[in-house]
Parts: structure tokens; sequence; C-alpha cells
């Protein structure tokens, strides 16, 4: 037998099962690598991918003017949709995560304060968050919006808010 070469010892004839032997273990080489191969994979893929797929729930910069332009937009549809005759504002931004899939959703957590302006007038710009203790005047807003860049569209998908 030359140097490095296998033996593989079945019994019966030696030529036959020589070569037999040598295929089986040229199959049983290439499915070991493969397997190695889809073993690093996996061990790989759920740290790469989710970098590179989209899908995955990742924190935003809530200091971004992006996600701060989302926050507005919220609080400005809050205040349309809402049946209350105070206008509210956001005093608080806690959270904020991205999603890129076709478009680029956003989960805010966001607290609100109602305000002394009344909707539908001409109100200051800058007003004053109400001391009123007849109505709610604060509440945590978990917020779900997507931003369709390509098209410029905004949309508020859920509003859940909860009051303090």
């Amino acid at each position: 037998m030359a140097r490095g070469q296998r033996r593989c010892i079945l019994g019966g004839d030696q030529v036959l099962y020589t070569l037999l032997c040598r295929r089986v273990v040229v199959i049983v080489e290439t499915i070991m690598a493969g397997l190695g191969a889809l073993i690093i994979f996996l061990l790989w893929a759920p740290v790469s991918l989710s970098e590179v797929i989209g899908g995955g729930w990742r924190p935003a910069d809530k200091n971004s003017k992006v996600v701060q332009d989302i926050a507005d937009f919220c609080v400005s549809e809050f205040n349309r949709k809402s049946y209350d005759y105070h206008l509210f504002k956001m005093i608080s931004f806690e959270d904020a995560y991205q999603q890129v899939v076709s478009e680029m959703n956003y989960k805010l957590t966001i607290v609100l304060a109602q305000t002394n302006c009344m909707k539908n007038r001409n109100n200051p710009p800058n007003c004053k968050k109400s001391s009123s203790k007849c109505h709610i005047n604060k509440c945590v807003c978990l917020v779900f919006a997507d931003n369709k860049l390509w098209r410029n569209r905004r949309t508020l998908k859920s509003l859940q808010c909860t009051a303090l």
C-alpha cells in the first residue's frame, strides 16, 4: 500500500473493497466538510444576518432629526384624533426603536401632557402644561408609525396611551 493511502478492511476481495472504501471515504469527507461549513454558518448567522437583513427591531437614536420628526408627527396625529378639547405636547421621549422592512417602521414610547391651549384656536407657539385636575394631565403612549421615504409619506399605524 502506498504511503498516505487509507486502508479499509472489510474482508473478502481486497481490490473491490478498497475501491468501495475510497468512495465511502470521499463521500464522508465531503459530507463532513459541508457539515463543518453549515455549523460555522449557523453560529455566525444570528449575529451577522440580523445586521444585514431587515425585520428585527433595533434601537434608534432619539436625538436624530428623523426620529424627532416622527415623534412630532405622532403628537400632531394624537391631537387630531383625540376627543379632548385641549392640545397635548410631548414632555419626554422614553424609547425609540426602528425596523427595516419595505419601509422604515418606528416604535416610540413618549410621554404627553395636556396643555392650556384649546384645539381649533389661535394658540401661542409655546403652550404651557395644564395644571387642571379635572382631566387627564399626562399619558404614556406606545406609538407605531412608518416612514416611506420614497413617497415622502408617514403613517400612524397604532397609538396606545395610558393615563398616568
